[in-house]
Parts: C-alpha cells; sequence; structure tokens
C-alpha cells in the first residue's frame, strides 16, 4: 500500500528510501526506488525495513512500471 500511495504522490515519503518529492513521482524516481527494493532484497545486510514489506514494495512498483504483469 505504501508503494502505491507514492507513486500516486499523495504525500507519501518514498517507502524503501524516504525520499520525499512534490507530486507523483516521475519515471525515473519510480525505477530508482524499484531498484532500492531490489538491491535490500538481495542483499540482506542493507536492509533498512523488513523483507516482507520490501518484496511488497518491490512487486507493487514493479507491476506500476510495466517490469511485471503481475499485479500484487
Amino acid at each position: 500500500m505504501a508503494a502505491y500511495l507514492w507513486a500516486l504522490g499523495l504525500g507519501a515519503p518514498a517507502p524503501v528510501t524516504g525520499a520525499r518529492g512534490d507530486g507523483a513521482p516521475g519515471a525515473e524516481a519510480l525505477a530508482a526506488e524499484l531498484d532500492a527494493a531490489a538491491s535490500q532484497l538481495e542483499d540482506p545486510a542493507h536492509r533498512s525495513v523488513p523483507r516482507d514489506y520490501v518484496r511488497g514494495v518491490h512487486d507493487a512498483l514493479a507491476w506500476v512500471c510495466g517490469r511485471s504483469e503481475r499485479r500484487p
């Protein structure tokens, strides 16, 4: 849910990095957040949030970005 709220620009910080911006993030910011989630899934030593949360963010943003046809 956090990923969707952030992607819609509803005032939520980026779900993994915590970055803030005005309005909905652009394609570049969405891709960067997706990459940050993927990085944390691959390297648990650098994970800043629980794995299940990161997995949910990753899957939601992958769908939003068109990198997955599977809607979480």
